[in-house]
């Protein structure tokens, strides 16, 4: 995604046809390399989904405190970390979700790698359910992944 970016080629994420009720995945890696060892990983949406005037808005659960995902139940957009070094249990390997917050905030962090010159991959999966009035549409907004080294 980085280098498509850099190179001025647009890149996105499509979730497809929504049933309310049955939620749809997308996986994503978050691929990181650093000669620090060490880094932050942040994340933002500059809104949540929107198509003309309607809106999907994010899960109830927080990057601070994600919830569980109960199929059939559980609507809006959430994320989750499936596995990576060192990923933390609030994450339940993947069964507890978060909505993408609105501002910049600590996603991930490694402060625990020593060695240098280091490529972690952290697996993440974006997943998407609706209430049964929400108006079709095609949804977008735009996510935002940035990985700072920590010194």
């Amino acid at each position: 995604e980085y280098d498509a970016q850099d190179a001025g080629i647009s890149t996105g994420l499509t979730l497809g046809k929504i049933t309310p009720g049955v939620s749809n995945m997308a996986l994503q890696d978050l691929i990181v390399r650093t000669d620090s060892g060490q880094y932050d990983i942040t994340i933002s949406q500059d809104h949540d989904l929107q198509s003309g005037g309607d809106t999907i808005a994010g899960v109830s659960g927080s990057i601070a405190s994600p919830t569980a995902w109960n199929e059939g139940t559980t609507t809006g957009l959430g994320l989750t970390l499936i596995s990576g070094p060192n990923l933390d249990g609030k994450w339940s390997a993947g069964a507890n979700y978060a909505a993408i917050p609105g501002s910049s905030t600590s996603l991930y962090t490694r402060s625990s790698h020593a060695s240098s010159d280091t490529i972690d991959v952290i697996a993440s999966r974006l997943r998407l359910d609706v209430p049964g009035a929400q108006a079709e549409g095609i949804y977008g907004n735009i996510v935002t992944y940035t990985a700072t080294a920590i010194p």
